[in-house]
């Protein structure tokens, strides 16, 4: 259990299933054993995320998760026992590919909360100012604008801008949490259309 009021379990599934999360990494089991992952709220009522995770075989993770919590982002790592070929890996890992064929292997996942964030905009039909305003799960100190028109502003929120012309601009807020993470979220608005977007 974390600070959070989460609770974390891994293990594995041999029958049966368990709940997953619609963002959850791998939704059904691949094979005869899956380990897996999954977090519920301190009540135990609740479900967070939950995930399978395993190729063809049998894969089977430690009872053990190592958690980095800040708050409204966190890391979850934990170890499993590979036997599949096809254990799902990213290439930029000290070793992608399983080397010793169906024989015990060891694998560490580790999956990592998205926080939500959003940038509306609203401004008049054919005007070239627009009110544009950040939000986001976590608490933030720090915010940087751009406006996609070659401007930057580190400013409060909402901020107010004004176009050159009318068009489509990509806007990206950068915001830094109260943590010292990071948040970014890219949004095109829709200058002079009745429409903002």
């Amino acid at each position: 259990r974390t600070t959070n009021s989460t609770a974390y379990v891994a293990g594995y599934m041999t029958a049966g299933t368990v709940p997953t999360s619609p963002n959850g990494f791998q939704t059904t089991p691949r094979g005869s054993l899956d380990g897996l992952m999954i977090s519920v709220d301190s009540a135990g009522s609740v479900l967070k995320y939950g995930t399978y995770m395993g190729g063809s075989g049998q894969d089977y993770s430690a009872a053990k998760v190592l958690l980095v919590d800040r708050g409204c982002l966190l890391r979850v790592i934990f170890g499993i026992t590979t036997h599949s070929t096809n254990f799902p890996s990213t290439t930029n890992t000290y070793q992608p590919l399983k080397l010793n064929g169906g024989e015990d292997q060891p694998a560490l996942a580790m999956f990592t909360t998205t926080p939500t964030a959003s940038i509306t905009s609203s401004g008049k039909p054919c005007s070239r100012e627009y009110l544009l305003t950040f939000a986001s799960s976590c608490p933030f100190t720090n915010l940087r604008w751009s406006f996609g028109d070659n401007t930057f502003e580190n400013s409060t929120n909402p901020v107010l801008h004004v176009y050159p012309g009318l068009g489509t601009y990509k806007v990206t807020a950068t915001a830094v949490t109260t943590e010292g993470d990071t948040i970014t979220k890219v949004q095109n608005v829709a200058v002079g259309s009745a429409n903002p977007v």
